[in-house]
């Protein structure tokens, strides 16, 4: 395999531009120990040494990010929706710049343990992550922000919807919709 790296801003007519930082196995094994601190906060400083200033991000059910306050502000809303989340890698694989990796997604719940897969796909560029690009389904992480509100944005009495029952007010007595 060639260190060659070629940047889509590079002139077609310029030489090559050698990536001495290609090291796909680095990331990996950073992303297995990062996965698993479960703390928003050290997560993200285990991360910030490996993303770029301008980094892109993006993923179901989120609007695409730019930058690394975006990038810390999707961990948090992650680790908002999923307190305790961790993810194991299944499998990885690499082509020069990308590298992709599967993770197997679990958070405890109510219920037992909220599970999920993903796919990221992250471009690397002197040895860190310029773009992440997720693959999931969102139908499990809606299946549970639906049973787990607590989890999921709260509405407030300004942005509730006017056409929905006002939750009744009983003292001592939980309100539950059906």
């Amino acid at each position: 395999m060639s260190n060659e790296d070629t940047r889509p801003d590079q002139d077609s007519t310029s030489e090559p531009v050698i990536d001495h930082n290609w090291d796909p196995g680095a990331l990996v094994g950073h992303l297995d120990a990062g996965w698993q601190l479960s703390d928003v906060d050290a997560f993200i400083n285990y991360f910030h040494p490996l993303v770029h200033p301008d980094v892109r991000s993006s993923q179901p059910l989120s609007p695409q990010r730019v930058g690394v306050e975006q990038w810390d502000r999707q961990f948090r809303q992650i680790f908002a929706l999923l307190p305790g989340v961790t993810a194991m890698i299944r499998s990885w694989s690499a082509t020069r710049p990308h590298v992709y990796v599967e993770f197997d997604i679990t958070a405890p719940s109510r219920q037992g343990q909220f599970r999920m897969t993903s796919c990221d796909r992250f471009t690397l560029h002197d040895g860190l992550i310029t773009e992440r690009l997720v693959y999931f389904d969102p139908l499990p992480l809606l299946r549970h922000i639906l049973c787990h509100p607590v989890a999921g944005p709260q509405p407030s009495a300004a942005n509730r919807n006017p056409y929905l029952p006002k939750p009744r007010e009983t003292p001592g007595v939980p309100n539950r919709r059906r």
